[in-house]
């Protein structure tokens, strides 16, 4: 992340966005708060300005030659960390489920106030901060062991019992976030803020989905629900461990 805690005018931001009038109005407001702006306004376009490595991509559901959420599932699977805003001028909850889904870090419906837009950078970036920070000492960490389950930090592959469980990018952050915290109960919103990376998010079927996906692969005695809060490991397992 080239530059990000350092200066503003280094965070470079591709907005994809076909509406010319907003896509103007937004690359205005956002470089004078001192972004370095890369506008398209087609999936084309945009996939040839995504090889200029931006640090943060705010991205429109729908363009005039393909689907936004096409380049969302292209981008997060080939740089899972880069931080990305989905736009949408529809308010059906399946969209945002599919958005948050293939991995977008936050949702905002249209219309929408340029300084919405501008908090909800500021929280990514806040984040990525904070993923900075830890630099190369998480990079160094030992693989993290529970009740046969093995996360690999670095290389981010998973073992239980030995056997190897593919997860994917969420799934994995799902797992290390009830790993790390073993006898916390999380809400649905705790979730959402810190696997998908915003509190600004509306609690949705997501997080029950992701957690369906870890009961299938891992088993379902590893995840309890309380009622009326969220989730957490089992309290028999995460009693039986050393943790704190």
């Amino acid at each position: 992340m080239r530059g990000f805690f350092f200066y503003e005018a280094s965070v470079k931001i591709l907005l994809v966005e076909d509406e010319v009038k907003l896509g103007k109005k937004l690359v205005k407001y956002l470089s004078d708060q001192h972004y370095f702006m890369l506008l398209s306004r087609t999936v084309a376009d945009a996939r040839e300005k995504f090889l200029e490595k931006p640090d943060l991509v705010i991205l429109d559901c729908r363009l005039p030659d393909g689907e936004g959420f096409d380049l969302l599932r292209e981008w997060k699977g080939r740089t899972p960390s880069i931080p990305v805003i989905m736009l949408t001028a529809r308010v059906e909850i399946v969209d945002k489920v599919l958005g948050l889904e293939l991995g977008a870090n936050d949702y905002i419906t249209k219309p929408f106030e340029p300084r919405e837009l501008l908090a909800r950078i500021n929280v990514q970036r806040r984040i990525l901060e904070r993923l900075g920070s830890k630099g190369k000492s998480d990079q160094q960490e030992t693989p993290l062991s529970f009740a046969g389950i093995e996360l690999d930090l670095e290389s981010r592959c998973v073992t239980y019992q030995s056997r190897l469980i593919a997860l994917t990018r969420l799934e994995f952050d799902l797992l290390h976030l009830f790993v790390d915290r073993p006898r916390r109960v999380f809400s649905r919103k705790e979730i959402l803020a810190s696997v998908w990376g915003s509190d600004n998010l509306e609690p949705t079927r997501t997080v029950d989905y992701h957690v369906s996906m870890l009961r299938q692969k891992l088993g379902s005695h590893f995840f309890e629900s309380v009622r009326g809060i969220g989730y957490r490991l089992s309290s028999e397992i995460a009693g039986r461990q050393n943790y704190e």
